[in-house]
């Protein structure tokens, strides 16, 4: 027998607290996968008590409610199995996709980076060749100039650097794309046996 559960104490404002709505819709799935009790009676007491027992309550209680179900037949737990199935399924094509695309905006923004790297030290190195070449003229002016020449050069180096570890990241970046749009739609063809979507896989570099 459903031994006798207590929640709250009754607030005048409401027959019953939507916390003890969510003890007695704990109680009735509990009962329901059981096989147990197909009827469950809540009530408050003269103290403000709300109960869920299987007995009818007293007579003077100050609310009451019946609540009625039926176990679920072997079919319907069945259903119940594979449509969660589907929806897991559903939720890891949309996960794998999600990250492609993440992985394919991520590859697009470090080759941008790349390209604004590499423009970047195409300027200091033009920059660095005209003002040697005007420093240059002659040996009086040269040396005049060498402390700036050196650190232009130096600059130029630092540019250069930076565009080379730029594209490096941009390849990793384009890498693992592709890897991540071929888990994609090897998880699209797993899940529902439909084929690759090219869409899901990132520009090839």
């Amino acid at each position: 027998m459903l031994q006798e559960i207590k929640t709250k104490k009754f607030d005048p404002r409401r027959l019953i607290h939507p916390f003890c709505w969510t003890t007695i819709i704990a109680v009735v799935m509990a009962f329901a996968t059981s096989g147990l009790a197909d009827r469950l009676y809540t009530w408050t007491d003269a103290q403000g008590v709300t109960h869920i027992t299987e007995t009818p309550p007293p007579t003077n209680a100050r609310s009451q409610d019946v609540l009625e179900y039926r176990p679920r037949t072997d079919d319907e737990l069945k259903t119940i199995d594979e449509e969660n199935k589907a929806l897991r399924k559903q939720l890891e094509t949309r996960a794998t996709n999600q990250k492609a695309i993440n992985a394919r905006s991520k590859a697009q923004q470090a080759d941008q980076r790349a390209a604004e790297a590499a423009a970047a030290a195409d300027k200091a190195q033009k920059q660095t060749d005209e003002f040697t070449k005007k420093a240059s003229t002659n040996w009086r002016r040269y040396n005049r100039n060498k402390a700036t020449i050196m650190r232009l050069e130096d600059e130029t180096q630092a540019a250069r650097q930076k565009a080379e570890d730029a594209k490096e990241s941009a390849q990793s970046a384009a890498e693992r794309a592709v890897d991540a749009g071929e888990q994609a739609n090897a998880t699209r063809m797993r899940n529902s046996g439909t084929a690759a979507d090219p869409k899901v896989l990132p520009d090839q570099r």
